[in-house]
């Protein structure tokens, strides 16, 4: 935070205990955490998918590629979230399962997005090769074991939390 008065940052110190109290609170009921990623990741589904069309048109425009692949990633990426968001309840209860597929098929459409990178930047081209071929594992994995998946995306999420409000107490002082 910018408020500083002798080395100690107010803002910083109530970010801290206001991310310990939501870590607390998303270990201790599992449900609301996971309605919170439900949401979370209808937003990024969203912002992915017109990221992938604004993508496909500077594409368009600077290279005069046509990027049918990415429009086509992009579409599915923005009916996918809306897909969740209107099965709410039930996207909730089938969080395991709607996550492992988005994480699936997200690894998926950025493993082809990578090939594309190949021919310019071989180090972009295996780093993002390696994270999505991982983030494909996870997805499998995710399905294998839904029951065990959704308490672990709680108690996940809920451990980020307490370790980004430990962080913000300690810049505080």
């Amino acid at each position: 935070m910018i408020n500083k008065n002798n080395g100690f940052s107010f803002g910083s110190l109530l970010i801290g205990i206001l991310y310990l109290l939501a870590g607390f609170l998303a270990i201790r009921n599992p449900l609301a955490s996971n309605s919170f990623l439900v949401m979370l990741i209808v937003f990024t589904g969203v912002f992915d998918g017109i990221f992938e069309i604004a993508l496909r048109n500077r594409i368009n425009k600077f290279f005069g590629k046509k990027g049918g692949f990415l429009l086509f990633a992009g579409v599915v990426s923005i009916i996918f979230a809306g897909f969740i968001l209107f099965n709410f309840r039930a996207s909730v209860l089938a969080l395991p399962i709607v996550f492992a597929i988005y994480l699936i098929v997200s690894s998926i459409f950025s493993i082809v997005r990578a090939l594309t990178l190949k021919s310019s930047s071989r180090g972009v081209f295996w780093g993002l090769l390696i994270i999505n071929v991982l983030g494909l594992l996870l997805g499998l994995m995710l399905i294998k074991n839904p029951l065990s998946s959704f308490m672990t995306i709680a108690s996940i999420l809920g451990f980020y939390f307490i370790l980004a409000g430990i962080r913000n107490i300690i810049h505080a002082f």
